[in-house]
């Protein structure tokens, strides 16, 4: 997947041809394989020796193509971390393995929170009546997120991408100087540049 979004897919040919060579080995937005039969998707992974991509990476694919009408339900996953790789039998069951700050719009709300200095960004999140979770909340309670005042509880990742947007926050998936440096969630580029 290119920066852009624009998924690029060819056979793959030893000594020839790899997946690496469709962007010009260019930095991406994810890599790996699928498997397609008659036009289906059956099987999709982020092996990749080159990119070597991560779950954030791996998610914007998976987002993509549920956006793009594709029934992932019957999809098989096979995950590649440095340990090794693991075998899922749908997507189903590889997201109910994820992290909270595993989930696509957590890392792209890390990417709203980067594009501005953090004064800024807690000014906004606090005229929702929202705030950002304490050091301790953050490690040892496991509160990955925006926190409701309120309730204590953690905000739907996606709301808050979406209160972004509408209050004109640009999206930046690369930390800024200055932008979210106090915060204590921790920002994760997932562009893929310099993979």
């Amino acid at each position: 997947m290119s920066e852009e979004g624009n998924i690029h897919a060819s056979t793959h040919a030893i000594g020839y041809k790899h997946h690496s060579s469709l962007l010009a080995a260019a930095h991406t937005a994810a890599a790996g394989e699928m498997k397609v039969e008659k036009g289906e998707l059956k099987w999709i992974s982020n092996k990749s020796g080159h990119y070597t991509p991560a779950v954030q990476h791996f998610m914007q694919v998976l987002h993509f193509l549920q956006k793009k009408g594709i029934d992932l339900a019957a999809v098989q996953i096979q995950f590649h971390t440095a340990s090794g790789k693991t075998n899922y039998s749908t997507v189903s069951d590889f997201l109910a393995t994820l992290k909270p700050e595993e989930d696509y719009y957590h890392a792209k709300m890390i990417g709203y929170m980067n594009s501005k200095p953090f004064p800024e960004i807690d000014t906004l999140i606090r005229r929702k009546n929202w705030r950002l979770p304490t050091g301790d909340e953050y490690s040892r309670v496991n509160l990955k997120g925006v926190l409701n005042v309120d309730t204590g509880q953690v905000v739907s990742h996606k709301e808050v991408c979406q209160y972004f947007k509408t209050e004109g926050v640009a999206f930046n998936p690369t930390v800024v100087a200055g932008a979210a440096a106090d915060s204590p969630i921790k920002p994760r580029v997932q562009s893929g540049a310099g993979r």
